[in-house]
């Protein structure tokens, strides 16, 4: 898997807190004479660590929403949807997946995945903001799941709805809830999508 990890190395002053000269005694040259120069600024990986942190917990939610949407369009109608909605979606894509799962619903239909070499997304960037609450995620995707009406045609076979693949750059908008702790997905949106996996680096 591709990703690109933003780094910021923050750096702070040191006092020297190491042991004491003696006073200075009297007729000797003046301190600011004899004074050793002050240490220079110690890099600390304390900010480094927390924005590693803060993006590793951002992708890993965005993998679990991920599963956990797909476990739910492989049964619509056997998927706790206000479960699913409040632990991984708020705002615009929280209207955008009850809408996808209610049409599967009221279609009897379901989702299936063509294999992994035909489902899968790549991370390629993460943007965090100063608050670390929020996260820009880039990925590849290459989306080849089919949508079926489950034995609906001849000799119980599994009519298709949509089985088109297609490979897609995608930028999700996580939102990290301060009192929880808890990354969710916001919205997302695609600046490039074309037919065929020509966009994506192949299955990791």
């Amino acid at each position: 898997m591709i990703a690109i990890a933003i780094v910021l190395l923050a750096t702070s002053g040191c006092r020297d807190s190491g042991p004491k000269a003696d006073p200075t005694p009297l007729l000797t040259a003046p301190a600011l004479a004899t004074a050793s120069p002050s240490p220079p600024p110690v890099a600390t990986t304390i900010g480094v660590d927390s924005r590693v942190t803060a993006r590793t917990e951002a992708v890993s939610a965005l993998a679990t929403s991920e599963a956990a949407f797909f476990s739910c369009v492989q049964a619509p109608s056997a998927c706790d949807l206000n479960s699913l909605l409040d632990h991984f979606y708020v705002a615009e894509e929280r209207v955008q997946i009850e809408n996808t799962v209610n049409v599967l619903r009221r279609e009897n239909a379901v989702t299936k995945s063509p294999g992994p070499d035909k489902d899968y997304y790549v991370v390629e960037s993460v943007e965090l903001n100063d608050g670390m609450d929020h996260a820009v995620i880039s990925v590849c995707k290459v989306d080849g799941r089919i949508v079926v009406l489950p034995q609906r045609g001849p000799n119980g076979a599994d009519v298709v709805l949509n089985d088109s693949l297609v490979s897609l750059r995608e930028r999700t908008e996580m939102q990290k809830d301060r009192t929880t702790g808890q990354w969710r997905v916001a919205r997302f949106t695609v600046p490039s999508k074309q037919n065929g996996l020509g966009l994506c680096p192949p299955h990791p």
